[in-house]
């Protein structure tokens, strides 16, 4: 079950790069900077992500990155999920994320398993929400 929504973020894409492809199809590696909300501390967010693109259309992403709260608190994170293009240049991807940090602000983190959702333009916007599952 969807908990409480623990984080929300708005940035763009500041760089990509396409890779060489491996066994599972053609990849590109897209990072992206934004700024958002976690556990109610206004937070700046660096992340990047490798989206490999798959026989069915869709991508399969797997991401890392750092967030650091306005507390100075810093929590670092990884995350999969799939992606489904929409046909309109957005890509809306859906899956989990894990964190770690050892701010006592963040270090529930540790032990919370979020679902995420994120809307990612092709022109450069994206829009991302995560929720605690519990």
């Amino acid at each position: 079950m969807l908990g409480d929504v623990i984080h929300e973020m708005t940035g763009n894409k500041v760089g990509w790069r396409v890779l060489p492809p491996d066994a599972q199809g053609p990849r590109m590696e897209i990072s992206y900077q934004g700024t958002g909300v976690m556990l109610g501390v206004k937070t700046v967010e660096t992340g990047t992500y490798t989206a490999v693109a798959r026989p069915d259309g869709t991508f399969f992403a797997d991401g890392q990155g750092i967030t650091i709260a306005n507390d100075g608190g810093i929590i670092s994170w990884t995350s999969q999920g799939i992606g489904t293009p929409d046909g309109k240049g957005v890509v809306s991807y859906r899956g989990v994320i894990f964190f770690q940090s050892t701010s006592p602000t963040f270090s529930r983190l540790g032990t919370v398993t979020g679902i995420s959702e994120y809307e990612v333009r092709e022109d450069g916007p994206l829009f991302g929400k995560v929720w605690d599952w519990k």
